[in-house]
């Protein structure tokens, strides 16, 4: 099996991946599982919207989701479009993709779609 685990939210300094997709992958991999990690890295520079969109499409255009069964997607409010944006091009990759949605977005949308 082989994972791709993203992380949508921009940085812009390299820092590499946040705590919890680490956790996930090491997680993953210390159960035998091949993890690749992506991150939505926009670089030390005050991009304008057009360069913004521009540096957004590259990077949800790179991903290679046919080489994946798997993509588990993590991002916040700010980037749930670009989560949309990446599992709509994936799954037209690779129609037999999983994709598996997480964050602060998505836990705080299902406490308030349960009224918790």
């Amino acid at each position: 099996m082989k994972v791709l685990l993203i992380d949508s939210i921009i940085t812009r300094k390299l820092e590499g991946p946040r705590i919890a997709i680490v956790t996930l992958a090491s997680i993953l991999r210390n159960n035998g599982i091949n993890v690749d990690i992506y991150n939505f890295y926009l670089g030390n520079t005050e991009a304008g919207l057009k360069e913004f969109r521009s540096i957004e499409e590259k990077f949800v255009y790179e991903i290679k989701a046919k080489n994946y069964d798997y993509i588990f997607l993590g991002g916040w409010t700010g980037s749930w479009n670009r989560m949309k944006k990446i599992a709509k091009f994936a799954k037209q990759t690779n129609p037999k993709l999983k994709i598996v949605i997480g964050g602060s977005h998505i836990d705080f949308t299902e406490m308030y779609r349960r009224n918790l």
